[in-house]
This record gives C-alpha cells, structure tokens and sequence, in this order.
C-alpha cells in the first residue's frame, strides 16, 4: 500500500487525539482548570501552564481504544509534544510538536508539525522509508487549533472533551 495512504491514519488519529471521548458531568474540576484545592481559596482565575503538582505540565499517557503506547508531553512554557507508535514500520514513532494554551477549563492545542522518528540503530531500509515518509510530509495539511474542556478527576488523571464530544483521558506518567 502506498506510505502516503498508510500514514493518514495515524495521522489523523494522533492529531484527534490530543482532546478526545462522552462528557462527563459529574466532574469536580475548578474553574482554573486545577484538580479540587483543599484550600478554601478557589477563584476562578485563569490559569498558565506551570510545573506545579496541580498542572497539567507533564507526560501524560492516554487511554484510547486506538492507539495503544501514545504520550503527551506538555511542557512549562506551553510547549507539547505528541509521540505515537507507528504500526507500518516496527519501531517508527510518529511525533508531532506543537504549543498548547490552559485557560481556566480550556485546553487549547496547536499543532506545528509531523514527522516520523526511526529507532537508534536502524537499518538503511527503515531510515530510507523514514525519510521518504518525512519528505511527503513537509507542507502537508495541518489540523486548525483545537480547543478541549478539561476536567480533573484527581491530580493525575484529567479528561480532555473537544467539540465533537469525544472524552481522552490524560493520566500523568510516573
């Protein structure tokens, strides 16, 4: 099967995925976007990225039927990046860099770039396909900026519900 055709699948799944599955109502998330304080101080202020405890700063792994090993690094700063197994070529990981925003409950994601990552240590053959792939992908289509609601279910784990109404759930890797 043509690359071209074999990538946009996971493509398209790992650029869905950064907010995705049925939104939770009962959810105890302040209106900064933190998980619930103890604290009796709960304004609603509008809150910046940051490496506190309480943040979604952190590599966080997602539960997902169709991706199985995907991580989502959102760094102090507002920097993210996505990293995804790609099932063609054994190995292969599909990265896509980009920048995200936390403002109050929404979690917004822009997504600047994909490329595919062959393993230390592979063969011509592997880094050939690689290569060829990347080259296919500079200039391709990107995906507008996706807006999510988050709501944090403990200091670890958060859903992500975009606009569709698909909920991902973001659990902070240890």
């Amino acid at each position: 099967m043509n690359m071209n055709i074999r990538i946009l699948p996971i493509l398209l799944v790992t650029a869905a995925i950064v907010g995705c599955g049925p939104k939770d109502d009962t959810s105890t998330s302040t209106a900064s976007g933190t998980p619930p304080s103890t604290s009796s101080d709960k304004a609603a202020t509008a809150a910046k990225p940051d490496a506190g405890e309480n943040s979604v700063v952190g590599t966080w792994t997602i539960s997902d039927k169709t991706v199985s090993g995907m991580t989502v690094d959102l760094q102090d700063g507002g920097a993210m990046q996505i990293k995804a197994p790609f099932p063609d070529i054994k190995g292969v990981t599909v990265q896509v860099d980009g920048t995200y925003k936390l403002d109050a409950d929404k979690l917004t994601f822009h997504m600047d770039g994909t490329k595919l990552i062959a393993p230390d240590g592979a063969d011509s053959s592997v880094k050939k396909k690689v290569d060829d792939a990347n080259k296919k992908l500079v200039g391709g289509p990107t995906k507008p900026d996706e807006t999510d609601t988050i709501a944090w279910k403990d200091k670890d784990t958060f859903t992500g519900t975009n606009p569709k109404g698909d909920v991902i759930t973001y659990t902070r890797k240890a």
